[in-house]
C-alpha cells in the first residue's frame, strides 16, 4: 500500500511540474512575440523591446519603477537621464551554445527588454541610467538575476551562463518489475 502512495505522489508531482512548465512556456512565448500578437496590457506603459541586432518593436510591459516623466512638445512624456549601452552573450552552461534568452533591465529609467540572438546568444540593449536589476531567462533553463551599476556609457556583462533545469521522475522496481516499497533513490 505504501509503494502505491509513493508512486501516486511521484506521478502527481510529475504532472504538476509538466503543467507548470507548459503554462510558463506559454507565458514566455506570448511575451516574446510568438503568441497571438496582442501588445496591449493593463499597465498601459509601452516601451521598446529590441531584437538583436537592431530590430525593434513596441510591447506593453508592467512597470516596476515608473520613471519621472515631464511633458515635451506634443504632450508626450520624456525620460531624462544617462543613456547606457549594455551588451553580453547568453550561453548554455554545459554545451556553450548561444541561447535565445530574454534580458530584462529594471531600474531608475523604467523597464527595458531585449531578446538575445537565436544563433549566438549575443545581445545589446540601450537603457536610461544603467543602475538596476538584470534578469536573464530562457525556457528550460534556470534564470540569472543580478545587479548592474551605472556610471559608464558602455557596460559589457560578458558571458552569462544559464544552467538547464533538471526534472527527474521515475519509480523503483525489483527484478520482476514490481514497485519496491520504501526504496531510497
Amino acid at each position: 500500500m505504501k509503494s502505491s502512495h509513493i508512486l501516486l505522489s511521484i506521478l502527481a508531482g510529475s504532472l504538476l511540474f509538466a503543467a507548470l512548465g507548459i503554462w510558463m512556456r506559454a507565458q514566455a512565448t506570448d511575451f516574446l512575440g510568438y503568441g497571438d500578437g496582442d501588445t496591449t496590457g493593463e499597465a498601459g506603459l509601452e516601451q521598446d523591446v529590441e531584437r538583436s541586432p537592431g530590430q525593434a518593436e513596441t510591447r506593453t510591459l508592467e512597470p516596476i519603477a515608473a520613471p519621472e516623466a515631464r511633458g515635451r512638445a506634443g504632450g508626450e512624456p520624456s525620460v531624462s537621464g544617462t543613456v547606457v549601452e549594455l551588451r553580453g552573450r547568453v550561453v548554455d552552461s554545459i554545451t556553450g551554445d548561444g541561447l535565445t534568452a530574454l534580458i530584462e533591465v529594471t531600474g531608475p529609467g523604467g523597464r527595458r527588454a531585449v531578446l538575445a540572438d537565436r544563433g549566438t546568444g549575443d545581445f545589446e540593449l540601450t537603457v536610461v541610467d544603467a543602475g538596476g536589476r538584470v534578469t536573464v531567462s530562457a525556457p528550460g533553463y534556470a534564470a540569472f538575476d543580478g545587479e548592474v551599476a551605472g556610471g559608464e556609457a558602455r557596460i559589457d556583462l560578458g558571458t552569462i551562463l544559464l544552467a538547464p533545469e533538471e526534472h527527474r521522475s521515475g519509480r523503483a522496481v525489483d527484478d520482476a518489475g514490481r514497485p519496491v516499497a520504501g526504496a531510497d533513490v
